[in-house]
């Protein structure tokens, strides 16, 4: 379930300096399908895009040695929506970062293309440390953060990069 594009506000405390934000464009998804994937499915690559024009993009690829699965939607700025397969884009990684913490190597710099819709998308992580530590069920590193969009269409995405 995701709702693109939300306007909202509120403040954000990092323990030494509150900021509060009057304005804010917000993108709210619900995970529902982690707890499906199957023995061999190593992880997914999920990207949240807003474009400047006022289109939005969810595109994702859940990995696979075998058999990943890929799939996507864009969102016209009236709202109406198309469905995209694994044969209607591709996702390619274009380079890599390596967190000096976990030692975990992310692809932090991808391309999305989708020919029929004319858009190459070049999506680039905004600073490269966004690696985060789940601890529940049982500890991991993952990385998710801003990015920013640029190609064919401008824009801002949200990256998530979870099983490497």
């Amino acid at each position: 379930m995701d709702f693109p594009r939300l306007e909202g506000n509120g403040t954000y405390s990092n323990g030494l300096k509150k900021y509060t934000f009057r304005s804010a464009n917000a993108w709210m998804d619900r995970e529902i399908f982690n707890t499906l994937l199957d023995k061999e499915q190593m992880g997914w690559d999920w990207f949240a895009i807003q474009l400047d024009n006022g289109m939005d993009i969810m595109a994702f690829q859940v990995r696979s040695e075998t058999q990943p699965y890929l799939s996507a939607t864009i969102v016209a700025r009236d709202g109406s929506a198309t469905a995209l397969t694994n044969h209607d884009f591709q996702l390619i990684p274009l380079a890599n970062w390596t967190s000096p913490i976990s030692g975990i190597s992310y692809p932090i710099q991808w391309r999305l293309l989708i020919p029929n819709q004319n858009i190459d998308l070049k999506i680039n992580a905004r600073f490269k440390q966004q690696e985060l530590k789940n601890s529940i069920p049982v500890p991991f590193f993952y990385w998710e953060g801003q990015s920013s969009v640029s190609g064919t269409h401008t824009g801002n995405a949200y990256m998530e990069l979870v099983g490497y």
